[in-house]
């Protein structure tokens, strides 16, 4: 298994996509996002969108580590990433880099106090 794509949906509508890609099997994969267009922006679509997919990867999955990056310029998805519990591992001069494993969103969730199960 290479790539799972995820359609992001708003009702019936498909608004997006979400593909987990770079697979390793029990250890890790890359995750990314797009969304149709402007229009889907600033609704929490994205963000709902990426943490039901860390769930799906960490518990479905069985992938204990996911990672994802962007371009240096996008500020929006750079902070869905952090918001949704990435961290920021290394940048270059494209792009910068983040980093979600399993343990550590459990634990993140623990103490925010939320019930859902990775």
């Amino acid at each position: 298994m290479k790539r799972v794509p995820l359609a992001i949906l708003r009702g019936d509508e498909i608004v997006g996509e979400i593909v987990i890609k770079h697979i390793e099997a029990h250890k890790c994969a890359t995750m990314g996002i797009s969304l149709k267009n402007a229009a889907y922006k600033d609704q929490g679509i994205g963000t709902q969108a990426e943490r039901l997919a860390i769930q799906y990867v960490f518990r479905d999955m069985d992938i204990p580590t996911l990672y994802a990056d962007t371009v240096q310029t996008n500020t929006r998805s750079r902070h869905v990433l952090e918001k949704v519990g990435f961290f920021f591992i290394r940048e270059d001069r494209d792009f910068r880099y983040y980093r979600i494993d399993r343990v550590q969103d459990i634990q993140r969730r623990s103490a925010a106090g939320t019930d859902e199960q990775a």
